[in-house]
């Protein structure tokens, strides 16, 4: 049975406090030498120490614990009816455009971390995401593949910075260009049950043993291997009078142990010592000592590093416990990161809630599995802490108590600026901001400078070297371009400031005005307002660079990328599509009755293929791929391909 958490790691700390410490010792080769100088009782005297030491290891290393992290709504009721019986019936072809979707957008973000007391071995971490998740309109995304894709494996084979592959433990700080990366995702394609009662307190399943640590009430909680965890997709269970219920709260935690096979080691050294010890000719004792090898004394030194880890972690538990700043959660975070040579986790600590009392149990493994592969580089895409624009990144600096403070630092991964900042977010080039404060940082000086209040706002890149940026002027923000604080290359004169491709809209009260990325004026008039086709949209789809301008009559038309009309300005507004991005709704009010719209369709070269004779158009809120639509005072639905090819003024 598995001890509590801080109770295990008090037994722990007094083997620690009753043992003799004994020298460090760091290369197998002075070990080994040192000991062949010596006298054969001379070497026995020796390793009945070393012996006793190892001995005071392996008990010392006799660790299992578990951190639970389950949260439950606490909720319980009486259950009279039964859930359906759960089962599986996936789209395979759907699911794998979708899963093929998810890794063509899939991207990652860094970030990077040092301590206090090791300033000199910063470490970074990965996580990657896709723009999956934030696009809500690919065709075939549904709940399915939501709940699959937590299962979506990454196996990263190579990592490259500054276009040169570079390896794992040489990343520190270092920003990651990309990642050569298997992406995986294992489709089960039937079912297995594991069924057993409240009774039952231990389960063997295909050799593998499931123990039951307690069932109370709506409860349960059991230890299962790591692989067979791996298989478990649904729990479900029968109260006592046999209506099945679903989980109502469901968490799985890692159990750390030490690692069986650094046991193996010592034991193996240990039997070398007993080798010699039971030897009465010298030489022969001696060439004995040939069998100990770096790896004897790197495991050694392994779990002498994580002995004095867990007494210093629990000597500051000592001091913290009774404060706000202390949590168990931050406690088992440290001892992962000190044990992370030695601890390993075979098994994994499953806790499962229902709403009524539990009487059996059914567990539901993935079978039949049909995998899902991509092979591709992932590349670095900004994120709070890093933006893509910035030729400097953040990094986190944590103190022993997991506080933090914030620096800088380049991207082959030296401190530009020391952690002495409360929060920074990068913005753009070199602009930052901590607490709505904007900084600015002087590559030449290499210092953070903080800019005056009246800067107020950063808002977008332009290019590299060149910022928009608001100033409070008067009552108003308004907005300039910046190379630095004291380069203004457009004057704070603007109330919006926009990059649309190779065109900068700079918005006036009534009046846009139109820049190149050189920064000189477009001869371009007459518009009022402007606003990219489709960038309101989050789609899977990439629009044209088309342009919805308004004249000072409120009438509006649709641009090309150079400003060009493509329409008259005559119509009243203009709406895309989700999922198709050639093809915008249009409305305007007849000369004969301004009171009423007709509505049609445009095509992304202004054409009306679709005639103006619709009281209404709209899209589908719940559906992208269907128009609803008044005609002649009737409502319809109907697919917006359908429509179009219905109703085309070819």
């Amino acid at each position: 049975m598995r001890k509590s958490f801080l109770l295990l790691i008090g037994l722990l700390l007094l083997h620690i406090s009753c043992t003799k410490k004994i020298e460090n010792i760091v290369e197998v080769d002075d070990y080994v030498e040192h000991l062949k100088s010596k006298s054969l009782p001379e070497i026995k005297a020796q390793l009945i120490e070393d012996k006793k030491y190892i001995d005071t290891l392996i008990v010392e290393s006799d660790f299992e614990s578990v951190f639970s992290s389950h949260f439950s709504s606490g909720e319980t009721k009486e259950v009279k009816k039964s859930v359906d019986e759960f089962s599986i019936n996936y789209d395979n072809q759907s699911l794998e455009k979708v899963f093929n979707w998810y890794c063509d957008n899939l991207y990652f973000e860094q970030e990077f971390y040092t301590r206090v007391e090791e300033k000199d071995r910063g470490v970074s971490t990965i996580d990657y995401k896709s723009e999956y998740e934030r696009v809500y309109s690919i065709e075939g995304k549904d709940t399915v593949f939501e709940e699959l894709e937590s299962e979506i494996d990454i196996e990263e084979m190579k990592y490259f910075h500054s276009g040169k592959e570079i390896k794992e433990n040489k990343i520190e700080l270092k920003q990651i260009d990309s990642i050569y990366t298997k992406i995986k995702l294992d489709i089960p394609q039937a079912l297995e049950k594991i069924v057993f009662n409240k009774n039952q307190k231990s389960i063997k399943h295909n050799a593998q043993l499931i123990q039951v640590n307690k069932i109370k009430g709506n409860t349960i909680e059991f230890e299962v291997p790591s692989e067979l965890n791996k298989k478990i997709i649904a729990v479900q269970a029968n109260n006592s009078k046999g209506f099945r219920m679903s989980s109502t709260a469901y968490s799985s935690n890692p159990i750390l142990e030490t690692d069986k096979g650094k046991i193996k080691v010592l034991n193996d050294l240990k039997s070398i010592y007993d080798k010699i010890l039971n030897e009465t000719d010298e030489s022969k004792a001696k060439r004995f000592l040939n069998g100990i090898k770096q790896n004897h004394i790197n495991v050694k030194n392994d779990l002498s590093e994580f002995r004095e880890g867990i007494k210093k972690l629990f000597d500051d538990y000592k001091k913290e416990k009774d404060k706000d700043s202390f949590t168990e959660a931050s406690l088992h975070r440290n001892i992962v990161e000190t044990g992370k040579k030695v601890l390993t986790s075979s098994k994994s600590s499953i806790e499962v809630d229902f709403l009524d009392t539990i009487d059996n149990i059914i567990i539901y493994l993935a079978k039949d599995i049909k995998s899902l592969r991509k092979v591709k580089y992932v590349k670095f895409l900004n994120n709070e802490y890093q933006a893509s624009t910035c030729p400097i990144n953040v990094f986190k600096e944590f103190d022993s108590k997991y506080n933090s403070k914030y620096g800088l630092v380049d991207k082959g991964g030296s401190i530009l600026v020391s952690a002495n900042f409360e929060k920074l977010t990068p913005l753009g080039n070199y602009f930052f901001s901590e607490n709505e404060k904007l900084f600015w940082y002087d590559v030449k000086d290499k210092e953070l400078v903080r800019l005056s209040e009246d800067y107020v706002y950063y808002d977008d890149n332009i290019k590299p070297g060149y910022d928009i940026v608001g100033k409070k002027i008067g009552e108003n923000i308004l907005y300039g371009i910046l190379k630095t604080p004291d380069d203004v290359i457009i004057d704070f004169k603007y109330k919006r400031i926009s990059k649309y491709g190779n065109i900068i809209a700079a918005s006036e009260e009534n009046n846009v005005v139109f820049y190149d990325l050189n920064f000189k004026k477009l001869p371009v008039t007459g518009i009022t307002r402007i606003h990219q086709v489709g960038d309101e949209l989050s789609s899977y789809l990439t629009f044209p660079m088309l342009f919805e301008a308004q004249n000072k009559n409120y009438e509006i038309a649709l641009l090309d990328k150079n400003l060009k009309p493509l329409t008259p300005f005559k119509y009243e507004f203009m709406k895309p599509f989700y999922n198709i991005n050639n093809y915008y709704i249009v409305g305007a009010r007849p000369k004969e009755n301004q009171s009423v719209y007709i509505c049609g369709i445009i095509n992304d070269k202004g054409k009306e293929v679709v005639p103006l004779i619709f009281s209404d158009i709209q899209r589908d809120d719940d559906d992208a791929e269907i128009l609803k639509f008044e005609i002649n005072g009737k409502r319809e639905k109907m697919n917006i391909r359908e429509f179009i090819k219905k109703y085309s003024s070819r």
